[in-house]
């Protein structure tokens, strides 16, 4: 280190210091300057430097700066002080290309971002692939794939190749498994998850990610989940965490023999009513076949939902605003756009099963328990049981998934249990609203996003009575209005 350098880190660093003592205290440790959150960044990522410089023990000094760039709250200053720091010594390229391969697809600091993939561009190391494509798999609000560092940086590492490409190369082949992988950890199966949903956006359509599954190559990815979906309902699952679902459905039997039956059914339906399907379809068709929606077009299931609401009594939430733009809206005509055959048929089907008495009585019993239990709300699936009957299954969160009484955490048992659904459900049962949340929240709506699930929310609007309200990933949102002791003794 130069002498004008030393000096300038013994301003920086003992300059803030100087009216704390009237005797001098000997040199300055460095690194406890980086961790006193009382200094400034620029202060505490000069120690960082100072500390890595005096520092003799290469390891010692490796240990101390990724332990400052995992600390929770550390100014990104000092974190790219640590990674500087490293990069600086080629004994530690070891520890670094750990620190960047972990760090990449978490990380949420724009500047740390960028040294990272600076950083990358500059080693090549195209082994960061997987790990950039998880990180660009984090949607951005209001910014573009293309404009992010993540992308910018995967397309210098493969020139010539699309985003869309470099994701499906990661689903094909993510990488070998690292040593220091903990045990039941498979980071191999996430890349490639997180790959999937990455390429919901820039393979909108799926014709991708449909010609990869027709690939020999790749027809044991996910079990073979993807290519028998695909092959048998021309359904593509849309989110990683629907590749998840239809993962599941497809390893148990009772799934493969419940794909069979929507194989059937499916092939029974018009060209024009498959062509939009969703995997959150595939159930309300099965239970529709040989019903009177099942071939009926879309504008006759929409005038029968319209039908139905005009009858009911319905409850729009107005506790708060849940979409970003305009009012709250739950009637049909608002979503005449938004809702293709497929919802429509959901709804009538999800309708039909909610007002049979033994569901409703169940849906009673369980707001009860709601009611009783201000630890959290409670949720779980509703399904239809071998005679095409209402079976209702709750799935209260465990302890440590308990969030107050205004929150319902879907437990991942409950994901791994329910592929075969019809529609997950939660109450809001908070007396002091009742009416005002007669709804799904914004958060409801980003979960139902997530999870590609058509969803219910029960809410009781007086003692006994609860209003149902379906609504779908898309956002949109239909009241089918109150259930209570009349059709609980039907």
């Amino acid at each position: 280190m130069s002498r004008c350098r030393a000096i300038y880190f013994a301003v920086v660093l003992v300059g803030g210091l100087a009216g704390c003592s009237s005797s001098p205290s000997g040199p300055v440790d460095g690194w406890m300057v980086a961790a006193n959150r009382g200094q400034p960044p620029r202060v505490r990522a000069a120690g960082v430097e100072r500390g890595w410089a005096s520092e003799s023990d290469v390891k010692v000094a490796t240990a101390k700066a990724s332990e400052l760039f995992w600390t929770p709250g550390m100014p990104a200053e000092v974190r790219i002080a640590a990674v500087r720091s490293m990069a600086s010594e080629p004994a530690a390229d070891a520890a670094l290309k750990r620190l960047v391969r972990l760090s990449l697809p978490h990380e949420s600091n724009h500047e740390v971002m960028v040294e990272l993939c600076s950083l990358t561009l500059a080693r090549r190391w195209i082994e960061m692939t997987p790990g950039l494509v998880r990180g660009l798999s984090l949607s951005v609000p209001d910014v573009d794939d293309g404009n992010r560092v993540e992308a910018k940086t995967l397309t210098q590492l493969h020139p010539g190749r699309s985003l869309t490409e470099i994701a499906l190369g990661v689903l094909t082949d993510p990488g070998a498994r690292e040593p220091d992988e903990p045990p039941g950890l498979d980071l191999r199966r996430r890349a490639r998850i997180d790959a999937w949903n990455l390429l919901a956006r820039t393979d909108p359509g799926g014709e991708a990610r449909r010609a990869w599954a027709d690939q020999e190559i790749n027809k044991e990815v996910f079990g073979g989940a993807v290519r028998a979906f695909v092959h048998d309902t021309g359904v593509l699952p849309r989110t990683g965490e629907e590749l998840v679902w239809a993962e599941g459905v497809w390893r148990e039997q009772a799934g493969r023999a419940w794909l069979g039956e929507v194989r059937e059914a499916v092939a029974l339906l018009s060209p024009m009513h498959r062509a939009g399907l969703e995997m959150r379809h595939l159930e309300p068709v099965r239970l529709a076949r040989g019903g009177p929606w099942f071939d009926a077009p879309r504008s006759a299931l929409y005038a029968e939902v319209e039908r139905r609401q005009a009858g009911r009594t319905i409850h729009v939430r107005s506790i708060d605003q849940i979409h970003r733009r305009g009012p709250n809206r739950e009637r049909v005509r608002d979503w005449v756009n938004e809702l293709g055959w497929g919802d429509l048929l959901s709804i009538l089907v999800v309708d039909d099963a909610m007002r049979q008495g033994a569901a409703v009585r169940e849906f009673l019993k369980f707001a009860d328990l709601d009611r009783r239990d201000v630890s959290t709300e409670y949720g779980g699936a509703l399904f239809a049981d071998p005679q095409g009957a209402p079976t209702i299954r709750l799935y209260p969160p465990r302890p440590g998934e308990r969030a107050g009484d205004e929150r319902f955490i879907a437990s991942r048992e409950m994901l791994d249990e329910t592929g075969t659904a019809l529609a997950y459900f939660h109450f809001h049962v908070q007396p002091r609203r009742f009416r005002d949340v007669a709804g799904p929240s914004r958060g409801d709506l980003l979960t139902a996003a997530l999870l590609g699930r058509t969803s219910l929310v029960l809410t009781m609007v007086r003692p006994g009575v609860l209003n149902v309200d379906v609504y779908f990933p898309t956002g949109a949102v239909i009241d089918l209005g109150e259930i209570g002791p009349g059709e609980a003794g039907s």
